[in-house]
């Protein structure tokens, strides 16, 4: 991209704005467009003061500009920029996407929905924009037409273990627990460190009442992901079905380690310390169960 300086009062804009680290149009150039997001922001911003020789450079200017803001968090920001970059260059694949992705940030779900659309009317054959179409549409109650754009990533690229982790999770959903470990099973062949499908398989034979291949399941998945709380939790239940209530303890005990606020896990917690016989603790459990979720009851069998 050529920089134009049309006047000394450009120039000096220049230098004010993107600061010593950018101490020249050329390097100011090299931290706007790339890969780190060190100084993105102020350089992006000192070059768009500057002026450039077209729409198409200024609309890249203003979409590197927003994927800093990204960056950073600044959702609003990010907007306004990838908005003003499509104002200049629409159709512009790349841009639909960011923008996309941060209105998903932001929960603006249709608006997401809407730049996914228009960015697989320009790349209908590539996976990408169905895939996080087809998470939105999870996300947002309709699960029908999140279950073809999966299986169409799927079609598109039959290496793409996201999809298959996440069209599993929607069989799951559906009862469909045959489907479902086809597809856990596809994903974690795709990706062996797919911590996620491990978790989600697991959570399949605990319904089927698996217990062994569950907690082996969970296993790989607290393994690869240490900070798991769900399958630390759910691995205790699957122990307290086989009786071992010591190692269902330890593994509750985990889970509240990383997620003190996970009620679940005091809870099932205290039905298996009643078990055991340990009443005063059950109750401390379930005391400390009801303070995170009020409306919670006591369980049946100590009522």
């Amino acid at each position: 991209m050529r920089l134009r300086f049309s006047s000394l009062a450009a120039m000096v804009c220049f230098w004010y704005s993107a600061g010593a680290l950018a101490d020249t149009p050329e390097r100011a150039k090299e931290l706007c467009f790339g890969t780190s997001f060190d100084h993105k922001i102020e350089a992006c911003s000192g070059l768009i003061k500057l002026g450039t020789n077209s729409d198409r450079d200024m609309a890249e200017l203003l979409a590197q500009r927003g994927r800093g803001y990204a960056a950073e968090g600044d959702h609003d920001r990010a907007i306004r920029d990838f908005d003003a970059s499509l104002r200049r260059a629409p159709g512009t694949a790349s841009v639909l996407n960011d923008r996309g992705e941060e209105h998903a940030r932001r929960g603006n779900w249709y608006r997401a929905i809407e730049d996914f659309d228009a960015m697989i009317r320009l790349t209908p054959d590539e996976a990408n924009g169905y895939y996080k179409r087809g998470m939105i549409y999870a996300m947002v109650g309709q699960p029908d037409r999140a279950m073809v754009d999966y299986t169409l990533v799927t079609k598109i690229d039959p290496t793409f273990a996201p999809a298959f982790n996440n069209r599993g999770v929607l069989y799951r959903d559906r009862k469909d627990y045959e489907h479902a470990l086809a597809d856990f099973d596809m994903a974690i062949k795709l990706d062996p460190n797919h911590a996620r499908a491990y978790r989600n398989r697991g959570d399949v034979h605990s319904i089927r009442r698996e217990d062994n291949l569950a907690i082996a399941d969970y296993d790989k998945a607290v393994a690869l992901n240490k900070f798991d709380s769900d399958s630390f939790r759910n691995r205790g239940n699957a122990y307290h079905r086989q009786n071992r209530d010591d190692k269902a303890l330890e593994s509750f005990a985990e889970a509240t380690r990383i997620n003190p606020q996970d009620y679940a896990a005091y809870y099932n917690s205290g039905i298996v310390l009643y078990g055991m016989g340990r009443q005063k603790e059950a109750f401390a459990a379930f005391r400390y169960a009801r303070e995170l979720k009020p409306d919670l009851p006591l369980p049946s069998e100590v009522q």
